[in-house]
């Protein structure tokens, strides 16, 4: 199961996660740094990211008119999966929608004794994830536009979508950033300065970021709008 440490307090002025930071090794990480969705309380219980089974899942963006939709996405839920919901954000709720859409597939997600599923169920299910969403503005008449760049991983696959929510002859509509960068190694060239090595074909190290996160423009790839990355083990 993930382990999650979440805060209300600024990544950089938390003196827990700069002591827990500095001890963790691990092969997956999840970070999630942002200002809260307007009109969500601030609290842990709000903080990205989510955690179900053995299911990691994060959201850069906001669902359009979240309330005006949110009873319908809730009727579609099973109790199980709305019983996971533990704050009020559009993002925790998309993600049970996600659940919810992966046990359609004939897997527990809740499970932790059931196999992983490879990563082309887990682009299917936030694919329709997506998709339901789009069709839940659509039927209430919501106004488009919502930025939904998901991240879910269950601690072998990683799936990052990229997306915004149009209408067909609207005008044109940017997606929030997304990038990647796939090397060797990431070091630190100096204090606070850091490269990811890329001197021979190895792909040990993917990093994938709403933001570049150095300098070095060219050892980043930006993903194409309304398109998703899939990182497995392989």
């Amino acid at each position: 199961t993930p382990c999650v440490f979440v805060s209300t307090l600024p990544a950089w002025s938390d003196r827990n996660l700069f002591q827990l930071s500095s001890k963790i090794n691990s092969k997956l990480v999840f970070a999630h740094v942002r200002a809260t969705t307007q009109g969500s309380a601030v609290q842990e219980s709000n903080c990205h990211p989510f955690a179900a089974g053995r299911y990691l899942f994060m959201h850069n963006g906001m669902i359009v008119g979240f309330n005006k939709l949110k009873r319908k996405l809730i009727a579609m839920l099973d109790d199980r999966f709305y019983n996971e919901i533990e704050g009020t954000t559009d993002s925790e709720h998309a993600f049970a929608l996600f659940l919810q859409h992966l046990n359609r597939q004939h897997h527990d997600p809740l499970s932790l004794s059931e196999p992983h599923r490879p990563p082309d169920a887990l682009f299917r299910a936030l694919q329709d994830t997506i998709q339901s969403l789009g069709e839940l503005r659509r039927e209430t008449g919501t106004e488009p536009g919502s930025l939904l760049n998901f991240a879910v991983s269950d601690g072998k696959s990683l799936i990052i979508s990229r997306f915004v929510d149009e209408c067909e002859g609207s005008e044109p509509m940017n997606a929030a950033s997304l990038y990647f960068s796939v090397g060797a190694s990431f070091e630190e060239r100096a204090k606070g300065v850091y490269r990811m090595v890329q001197n021979d074909l190895r792909e040990e190290v993917v990093i994938v970021a709403s933001e570049r996160l150095t300098q070095a423009e060219e050892d980043w790839i930006e993903v194409p709008q309304n398109h998703a990355i899939v990182v497995s083990e392989n």
